[in-house]
């Protein structure tokens, strides 16, 4: 991405995330970066071109995190902890600003969903791969339903992220999220990748 429309993409964010989507317009952006109307809409031709880019960068952030969670000697057991982890993180850094999804939801319902569609589509893939992996390397059962599984983990990830998952603070966020991921590696796992999560995984 080109510096400079790196930079108007930024300043673009931490206005949407400092005062909501709506109340932003292309004029505060110019007065912020100190930049002419002729030159921003040189690079973006709309707060909703600006939306897209912001978006598309949330995107990114999900293949980063897919290519962290990878390495050349993890196994699947190693890379869904490491992958569910970050996955929790990054939910959680999105549900930190509610008041933003609000106004993409609202006034901008179709690109909102084509992100959530693709959001979806780039988790489920990365897990249901994870699912098949494990079943290759026989640490998985070799029964599994790897698409139905997929969908039920990233259920499971992202409500944990939700502000009043934990209920009068009986559990932290942090042991419940433990405890979700050991049960279901558990539940999911053959002997072998019982004995190798027990024997390799720090904390579980």
């Amino acid at each position: 991405m080109e510096e400079r429309l790196k930079n108007i993409l930024d300043c673009a964010i931490g206005l949407f995330n400092r005062y909501g989507i709506r109340s932003v317009t292309m004029d505060d952006i110019c007065r912020e970066l100190g930049m002419s109307k002729k030159t921003i809409y040189h690079y973006v031709a709309s707060k909703e071109e600006l939306v897209k880019a912001m978006l598309d960068s949330r995107i990114q952030n999900l293949t980063e995190i897919s290519v962290s969670a990878s390495g050349l000697s993890m196994n699947a057991i190693d890379t869904l902890v490491a992958y569910s982890k970050l996955l929790g993180e990054y939910f959680k850094n999105l549900k930190a600003n509610p008041s933003l999804d609000y106004d993409l939801k609202k006034y901008f319902p179709a690109v909102y969903r084509a992100y959530m569609d693709q959001r979806n589509q780039a988790v489920h893939r990365r897990l249901a791969e994870n699912i098949r992996l494990g079943i290759d390397q026989e640490l998985y059962r070799p029964d599994l339903h790897a698409d139905l599984l997929a969908d039920l983990f990233m259920i499971k990830v992202e409500n944990l992220t939700e502000p009043d998952t934990v209920t009068d603070g009986a559990y932290s966020s942090k042991k419940m999220y433990k405890v979700m991921i050991e049960n279901h590696i558990r539940g999911i796992a053959t002997k072998k990748g019982v004995k190798y999560f027990e024997k390799n995984i720090p904390g579980k």
